[in-house]
C-alpha cells in the first residue's frame, strides 16, 4: 500500500510539473514530466491529451495524433480535441480518417472558433487528397547540409546559399532543439554546397530565434525575425521584424523596423521586386484570425509605411504566412 501511495504521489507531482512547464510554454520539458506521470497510469485522459497539445503548440503535429487518440480512448471530453486529431492526420496525409474526425466533431458542440475551420477542412479534404495523389516528373533529393535539426527558409544571394537552421549553443525549451540562426553555404554547385557557416557575427543572438531573411534587390538590406526566447523572458518574448544593413561588407547590428507590432508575432518578411513594398506575416489586433498578411509600402529614404492588411480574398479565420 506504502509504495502504491508513492507511486500516486510521484505521478502527481510529475503531472504538476508538466502543468507548470507547459503553462511556461516549455512544452519539450512537459512532455517529459507527462510522459512519466502517463506510464503510472495517471489521469490518462488529462496527461496525454497535454502531451498530445505540447507536441501541437511546438510546431509537431504529426506527433500529436497518438496522443490525441489515447486521450479519446481514455475518455477526455475536451471540446476541441476531435478538431486537432483531424488537422495531426491531415498532415499525415491520412485525409478520409482526417475527415471523419472533422465530422464527428461539428456533430457535437464545436467551438465558435473552430466550427468554421473544420467545415472548411472537409470541403477541401478531397481537393488536397486529389493534389497529393498526383504523379509530378520532380525527383527530390536531400542537400548535403542538412542535419538532425532544422534547416529552412532558403534563399540564393549571389553565389551563396542562406538558411535558417536550428544550430546554436542553447536548446529552445518549446521543441527541444537549438535556437534558429541564419546561416550560409557557398554554392558549388546546383545539388552540392560547401561547409555551413554563421551568416554574421553582428546578425546572431544565442538565446533567441533569428530566421527567415528577405535580401533588397541590390543584397545590401536585410529584413528577418528574431524573437521567441520564451514567455518568461523580457528579451523578445515574441517575435519582431528586425532590418540591418551591409556597410563595405559588414552587416550592422539588427534594429527593430517601425512596423513590427511589440505585442504581436511578426515573421515571414518579404520585399516586393520594385523594393516598393514588405510583406510579412503578423497576428497582431484587428486582423482576420490567426495569422494574417500585411504590406507595409517603403518610402524613398526607406522609411516604412503603416502596416495594411491583405484583405479578406486571402486572409482567413486561419493562418497565412510566407
Amino acid at each position: 500500500a506504502i509504495i502504491l501511495l508513492n507511486s500516486c504521489n510521484s505521478a502527481l507531482q510529475s503531472f504538476k510539473k508538466g502543468q507548470k512547464k507547459f503553462d511556461n510554454g516549455e512544452y519539450e520539458l512537459a512532455i517529459k514530466e507527462f510522459r512519466k506521470a502517463s506510464a503510472a497510469n495517471y489521469e490518462s485522459g488529462k496527461t496525454n491529451y497535454f502531451i498530445a497539445e505540447s507536441y501541437r503548440l511546438s510546431n509537431r503535429l504529426t506527433l500529436a495524433s497518438e496522443f490525441y487518440e489515447k486521450a479519446l480512448a481514455s475518455g477526455s471530453k475536451e471540446t476541441d480535441l476531435r478538431y486537432h486529431l483531424g488537422m495531426a492526420l491531415k498532415v499525415q496525409g491520412k485525409y478520409q480518417e482526417a475527415a471523419q474526425n472533422f465530422e464527428k466533431y461539428l456533430s457535437g458542440v464545436p467551438s465558435k472558433d473552430f466550427k468554421r475551420k473544420a467545415q472548411a477542412e472537409i470541403d477541401q479534404l478531397d481537393e488536397v487528397e486529389a493534389l497529393a495523389n498526383k504523379k509530378t516528373f520532380i525527383e527530390l533529393k536531400p542537400l548535403n547540409i542538412n542535419s538532425s535539426g532544422a534547416e529552412f527558409a532558403p534563399i540564393i544571394q549571389g553565389n551563396d546559399l542562406i538558411f535558417t537552421a536550428s544550430r546554436k549553443d542553447i536548446v529552445y525549451k518549446s521543441n527541444g532543439l537549438p535556437y534558429l540562426g541564419l546561416y550560409r553555404a557557398s554554392l558549388n554547385s546546383p545539388t552540392e554546397l560547401g561547409t555551413p557557416n554563421l551568416f554574421s557575427g553582428n546578425v546572431f543572438k544565442n538565446n533567441v530565434n533569428e530566421g527567415t531573411p528577405t535580401f533588397s534587390k541590390d543584397g545590401k538590406t536585410m529584413v528577418f525575425a528574431r524573437g521567441n526566447a520564451g514567455k518568461r523572458s523580457d528579451d523578445s518574448p515574441d517575435v519582431d521584424l528586425y532590418i540591418s544593413k551591409n556597410i563595405d561588407g559588414i552587416w550592422t547590428e539588427p534594429e527593430v523596423i517601425s512596423v513590427s507590432d511589440s505585442l504581436a508575432w511578426d515573421g515571414c518578411p518579404s520585399f516586393s521586386a520594385d523594393n516598393k513594398t514588405l510583406y510579412f506575416g503578423s497576428n497582431r489586433a484587428g486582423g482576420k484570425g490567426g495569422i494574417d498578411l500585411y504590406r507595409a509600402n517603403i518610402d524613398k529614404a526607406g522609411r516604412f509605411g503603416r502596416a495594411i492588411n491583405l484583405g479578406s480574398e486571402i486572409n482567413t479565420a486561419g493562418d497565412e504566412m510566407f
